[in-house]
């Protein structure tokens, strides 16, 4: 089965649009807004991360993904926030893969930024091609900053970050955290 035929047979919420894609040696992934339906679906990417790629995506240790965590996952306003999802189709079920988001940051021109991709699918571009439509949306929306918080023990992340044009600094009140920023190109 396509990609497209997979993700346009049901599944896609727009059957009217081209589904964005990610190619990967691994296969095609459908990229596109998060939406409420995909609890389920978020729910076991979040649970599918490693214990320690889910304490660094939120900061916190948990099992089971805590019902207002999953809520704020799956629903967000897109005056003031945007959440993108890479959806693969793994024996003819749709999975999520990776997921981005942007939240604006006290002014419409900052928005602070989190990535996370499935352990099993590092290395393969997810991330990287999820920011990136990322930076488009943001840009579209008129911000010029992205901003985050990292902890300094994600080594993993701090060389994504490097690696896209993030600049790093400590952060000044909490040692355990570093600092991330982009200016967007316009």
């Amino acid at each position: 089965m396509s990609l497209r035929t997979f993700l346009l047979g049901g599944y896609w919420p727009d059957p009217q649009a081209d589904p964005d894609v990610i190619t990967t040696d691994r296969g095609p992934l459908g990229v596109r807004p998060v939406i409420p339906s995909d609890a389920e679906l978020a729910k076991s990417f979040i649970e599918g991360l490693e214990p320690m790629s889910r304490y660094y995506r939120f900061f916190q240790s948990f099992r089971s993904v805590p019902p207002s965590l999953l809520e704020r996952m799956v629903m967000f306003d897109p005056n003031e926030s945007m959440a993108l999802v890479a959806v693969a189709a793994i024996d003819g079920k749709p999975s999520i893969v990776g997921e981005a988001r942007y939240c604006l940051a006290g002014d419409l021109q900052r928005a602070d930024v989190a990535i996370a991709v499935d352990d099993n699918w590092h290395g393969l571009g997810v991330g990287r091609g999820l920011l990136q439509r990322l930076e488009a949306s943001a840009r579209t929306s008129g911000i010029h900053h992205l901003n985050g918080e990292v902890l300094a023990a994600n080594d993993k992340m701090l060389h994504f970050a490097r690696a896209t044009g993030f600049q790093i600094w400590p952060d000044e009140e909490n040692r355990r955290y570093l600092r991330i920023a982009k200016t967007l190109m316009h």
